[in-house]
């Protein structure tokens, strides 16, 4: 009987290189595991906390409606909530009491109200293409009355470079008025323009009197008696509607900055001449309309959504 010989094929001995990176890889993933859950326990905190959630893009939490989600970024949280603990602590070096400050508690709710806002406002950003440039931060702080006081502050105060307190705090400010001057615009309000527009066409199409329209739909009584004068080299976008004007006409139906905004239409009652400039100058009455505030917008989006806070 003819013997049959089994050949068995040689299985090669593992590669110690290969071993070795699977071993090393296997203890990063553990390593980031345990340096997450450890972040999210709260056992990390401070710049050790700070540098992980940058590094492994951690999340705050997140806001869910209509299927669209908002990602709220860990780290941006850490840093407000920073900057409260700081001002806080500012406050109670000023002679403060603790009871008459906000609690740390308070403090990481009013970071996290703030930075699922400015989530929200930053999402709405993104789909229609508004973005905060150098030139809108730096047109802000030109509106600020003393500039150099602010940064002092800052920077004795809170004890953080500006750069850091614009990135934070006045860029979401910039960021938060275009998005809400967008919104107005493209008549996102409906019962606030409804109404100016109500009161527009009462003026123009009904030629009824000024303060009789003005009592039934101005929210701001202030310009309909007294009178507002402004030079030309004053005029400002919203206010450019006027140059065109006669005396006794009315402009379009303009935005006034601000929150709430205003839908403001202007009546032109004067328009002179500066003997020394020779600028002119526009004596205005208005009738003001309140705009929805961006608070309200902010508060029709939370109805409805599912909110999920992960780090407190």
């Amino acid at each position: 009987m003819k013997k049959i010989r089994l050949s068995l094929t040689k299985i090669p001995k593992p590669n110690k290189k290969w071993l070795v990176a699977v071993v090393i890889i296997i203890l990063l993933a553990a390593s980031q595991w345990w340096s997450i859950r450890m972040i999210y326990n709260q056992q990390f905190k401070g710049q050790t906390a700070l540098w992980l959630a940058r590094v492994y893009h951690l999340s705050a939490g997140q806001a869910i409606k209509d299927e669209k989600q908002i990602k709220v970024v860990l780290y941006d949280y850490l840093i407000n909530k920073d900057l409260g603990q700081r001002y806080v602590a500012q406050q109670l070096a000023s002679g403060m009491k603790p009871g008459e400050v906000l609690s740390d508690e308070n403090i990481g709710d009013a970071a996290w109200q703030k930075i699922l806002k400015e989530a929200w406002l930053q999402e709405i950003a993104k789909q229609h293409g508004i973005k905060v440039t150098d030139q809108d931060v730096a047109e802000y702080l030109k509106g600020v009355d003393d500039l150099e006081a602010m940064k002092q502050s800052v920077t004795n105060g809170l004890k953080v470079s500006f750069s850091v307190y614009q990135k934070f705090i006045i860029k979401p400010l910039v960021l938060e008025a275009k998005v809400y001057q967008y919104m107005l615009e493209n008549f996102n309000d409906m019962d606030g323009i409804k109404k100016a527009q109500a009161a527009y066409d009462a003026l123009v199409k009904e030629k009824r009197d000024f303060k009789e329209v003005a009592q039934e739909y101005s929210d701001d009584m202030q310009y309909i008696g007294n009178s507002l004068f402004l030079k030309e080299s004053q005029l400002s976008n919203f206010d450019e509607p006027i140059k065109s004007l006669e005396p006794g006409g009315y402009s379009r139906i303009v935005i006034l900055p601000g929150d709430p905004g205003a839908y403001v239409i202007w009546r032109l009652e004067t328009k002179t001449t500066d003997p020394e400039t020779q600028e002119n100058i526009y004596e205005l009455r208005g009738i003001a309309v309140a705009a929805k505030s961006i608070g309200a917008f902010f508060n029709d989006y939370l109805s409805g959504a599912q909110i999920n806070r992960w780090y407190k």
